[in-house]
């Protein structure tokens, strides 16, 4: 018995510790705080970064987020995750947002970088439609695209003209 290994529990596609996680995190509210230790305790894996069931957590957090609207973040430099409220939501999708800028940014200079005559009908096609899409990324996540749909400060549902003219104007 000592040479055989057992198949992970499973609760239907999850693995049970993944689902004693989220049981914990699926109810969490703003400002609650979980260290490490009680995710390894609750999950019953070592939940740091880099251990065996931080995959697990990860999984719990992606679950939470996906499927009840509650929003963990791990805290850097300490042994933590912390349950946002709507202003840190708020304060990390405008991170997420520069993250998707500079990246596009760095994918319009490699295409750019590219020469079109070099490539097959086939490679220029696709090269010319991921032109179009790292741009249309690019404008839509700028800075200036986001100040211009703010307009007066008054919070609006997301127009699509208004995000067109945004995205047209020239200053």
């Amino acid at each position: 018995m000592d040479n055989v290994t057992q198949s992970p529990v499973r609760h239907g596609a999850m693995r049970l510790a993944t689902v004693k996680l989220i049981e914990v995190m699926s109810k969490g509210s703003p400002g609650e705080v979980l260290t490490d230790e009680r995710t390894s305790v609750i999950s019953g894996h070592d939940t740091h970064v880099g251990g065996n069931g931080y995959g697990y957590l990860c999984s719990a957090i992606r679950y939470c987020l996906r499927e009840h609207g509650v929003v963990w973040r791990r805290v850097r430099g300490e042994a933590r995750i912390e349950c946002l409220s709507d202003d840190q939501k708020i304060d990390l999708a405008d991170w997420e947002r520069r993250g998707i800028n500079r990246r596009t940014r760095r994918s319009m200079r490699t295409l750019g970088s590219v020469d079109p005559s070099r490539l097959s009908d086939e490679k220029r096609k696709e090269h010319l439609v991921l032109a179009a899409v790292c741009g249309t990324l690019l404008e839509t996540s700028s800075p200036r695209t986001i100040k211009r749909l703010g307009g007066d400060g008054t919070p609006k549902a997301l127009d699509m003209s208004r995000l067109l003219t945004a995205m047209t104007q020239t200053e």
